[in-house]
């Protein structure tokens, strides 16, 4: 089944063979295209094949941008907002259970450790220990308040171990702003936020570090999955990798909204996993989405979910 963009024409021919577009329509349908009314054009069921060999090419296209013309923008927004949602950008997933299957679909094999750097209250974690009981997981999150509630929800489980530091491209101490203690907003980069009516006024000193040198000091070994969300502080944290993220098999990460503020592209990403061989993926409500090449459509500044996976490691027709 193709889906296509049709259109439908309705006020018969004229004396010169052509159809004088005095009423139209455009909607999103299946092959064949369902019986509908738009616009009050009359009922139709017909093909694309019917319609493309009734009318000529240039025809088509002139009626299409005619058609265009005649839908008001607010129209054409919600279509864009739809569209958009259809293909991952600018919403999440429906569940995070969503997003984890995603990610084991690509990886194909259990993970031996996991490392969910920026875990906020562990939701994520809890999804990825649901579906893998047997893996090695370490909650990265440099909030107090956060930290100390991951510590109670997983103090039970001996293969999950919490670090209260915010992983970085170098070591020492940032602020973390936060419109609130906890919050899922919580950032090393000072977000403007008014136009959502929110401002980041609550600040902390923590702990930061690189993973190449935190994962020696710490004994984290075989690492194979790494979730990144760390309000637009993505790319400093993978360059902390060094040459770690050359052994890693998946990386999922979150773009959108907080690149503004920290001054970082996809473009940043694309060229930084391609270079090392990594293939990308767009998370989408329908499974994975393989991106080919790099396109300036990409950067959509809404919360988008991408997964990195090294070639190696990568499957065979993801749908």
């Amino acid at each position: 089944m193709r889906v296509t963009i049709w259109f439908v024409l309705d006020g018969g021919r004229g004396s010169n063979g052509r159809v004088p577009p005095k009423r139209a329509a455009v909607g999103i349908a299946t092959n064949p295209v369902p019986r509908c009314s738009l616009y009050g054009v009359e009922k139709v069921n017909r093909t694309q094949t019917h319609v493309e060999r009734a009318l000529p090419r240039r025809l088509v296209s002139g009626a299409v941008a005619r058609v265009s013309r005649m839908v008001p923008l607010s129209v054409w927004s919600r279509f864009e907002s739809f569209a958009a949602r259809q293909l991952g950008k600018g919403a999440h997933i429906d569940r995070l259970e969503t997003e984890v299957a995603c990610c084991a679909k690509l990886l194909q094999r259990p993970p031996r450790t996991v490392l969910d750097v920026g875990a906020n209250l562990g939701a994520y974690s809890a999804a990825v220990i649901a579906r893998y009981p047997d893996c090695s997981l370490h909650a990265f999150e440099p909030s107090p308040v956060n930290a100390t509630h991951l510590r109670e929800r997983f103090k039970g489980n001996p293969l999950v171990r919490i670090h209260e530091v915010a992983l970085s491209h170098n070591e020492g101490e940032a602020c973390l702003w936060a419109d609130r203690p906890g919050s899922g907003l919580a950032s090393l980069s000072e977000r403007r936020l008014d136009h959502f009516g929110i401002r980041l006024t609550e600040s902390v000193q923590v702990r930061t570090a690189r993973l190449d040198r935190f994962a020696k000091h710490a004994d984290i070994r075989e690492i194979d999955w790494v979730k990144l969300d760390v309000e637009g502080h993505e790319l400093f944290v993978l360059e902390g990798m060094g040459s770690l993220l050359e052994s890693i098999a998946l990386v999922q990460f979150e773009f959108g909204g907080c690149n503004i503020d920290s001054r970082t592209y996809f473009q940043d990403f694309w060229y930084l996993f391609t270079r090392l061989n990594f293939a990308i993926y767009r998370l989408t409500p329908r499974g994975p989405a393989p991106l080919d090449r790099y396109d300036e459509m990409h950067e959509t500044f809404r919360t988008t979910n991408f997964v990195a996976l090294r070639r190696s490691a990568s499957p065979i027709g993801v749908d």
